[in-house]
C-alpha cells in the first residue's frame, strides 16, 4: 500500500512539474507577443499619413478600435505621438490655441520631458500660449524685424526624442486650433525615416537660434515682444 501512495505521488510530480512549466511558458508567451503587438502598433502610427476632412473623420490612424464608419478622437493621433516622448520635444507651430493639445504638452512637460516651442507671435497671443509659458516650457515667438518683408512663422512639425541615429517626426498641415482639427481638411505625416528627422531637427535647431537672437539683438522685435509697437 505504501509503494503504491509512493508511485501515485511520484507520477503525480511528474505531471505537476510539466503541468507548471507549460502554464510559465504558456503567460511568458503571452507577454512577449502582447511586448510584439504593442511594439508593431508603436511603429505603425509612427509611420502613416493621417488625413482629416471637414466632418470629423480621421483616416489613415492605426487603431486597435472596431469602427464601422472608421471614427475616433480627431486629436488621438497627435495625442499618442506627444504623450509617447521619452526624453524630449521639439515643436514648431505658427499657431497653438486648442487647450487639450497644450494641456497633453504641459502634461509631458511636468512629467521631465523637455519640450521647446516656437510660435509666431501675432498668431500665438492667446490663452493656450499663457498657460504654456506659465508652466515653464520654454517658447520664442518670431517677430517679423521692421524691415524685412512681411513673413510669419508658418512651419507646422515636431521632432520627438531625437539622437545621432533616430527620432521621430511630426509635420502637416494644420495648426493646432479647434476648427483646424474638426472643420477642415487637413493631413499629418508620421515617419521614423532618420534622414527626414535630421533634416528637420537641423531646421529646428536653425530657425530656434535665429528666432533667439532676433529677441534679445533686434530693437524693434523686442519692442514688439514687451507691446510697445
Amino acid at each position: 500500500m505504501y509503494t503504491i501512495l509512493k508511485s501515485k505521488i511520484f507520477y503525480g510530480l511528474v505531471l505537476l512539474v510539466p503541468a507548471y512549466t507549460w502554464s510559465r511558458f504558456f503567460k511568458i508567451w503571452k507577454r512577449l507577443r502582447k511586448k510584439l503587438k504593442d511594439r508593431e502598433l508603436f511603429y505603425s502610427r509612427h509611420n502613416c499619413v493621417v488625413m482629416y476632412d471637414n466632418n470629423r473623420r480621421v483616416t489613415g490612424w492605426p487603431t486597435t478600435l472596431k469602427s464601422i464608419d472608421k471614427r475616433f478622437g480627431v486629436y488621438d493621433p497627435l495625442l499618442y505621438f506627444i504623450y509617447t516622448a521619452q526624453k524630449s520635444l521639439d515643436v514648431a507651430m505658427m499657431v497653438i490655441s486648442n487647450t487639450t493639445i497644450a494641456n497633453a504638452l504641459i502634461k509631458v512637460h511636468k512629467r521631465g520631458i523637455a519640450i521647446r516651442i516656437i510660435l509666431d507671435h501675432d498668431c500665438s497671443r492667446n490663452s493656450s500660449s499663457k498657460d504654456l509659458e506659465k508652466s515653464g516650457i520654454p517658447i520664442l515667438y518670431y517677430v517679423c524685424p521692421e524691415q524685412s518683408i512681411p513673413s510669419i512663422m508658418h512651419y507646422k512639425f515636431i521632432v520627438k526624442d531625437h539622437s545621432s541615429n533616430c527620432g521621430f517626426v511630426y509635420i502637416g498641415s494644420q495648426n493646432w486650433s479647434t476648427v483646424a482639427f474638426q472643420g477642415y481638411y487637413e493631413n499629418t505625416v508620421f515617419t521614423t525615416n532618420r534622414s527626414v528627422a535630421k533634416v528637420i531637427h537641423k531646421c529646428f535647431e536653425d530657425t530656434w537660434s535665429y528666432v533667439d537672437k532676433l529677441c534679445k539683438t533686434d530693437p524693434y522685435v523686442k519692442a514688439k515682444l514687451k507691446g510697445v509697437q
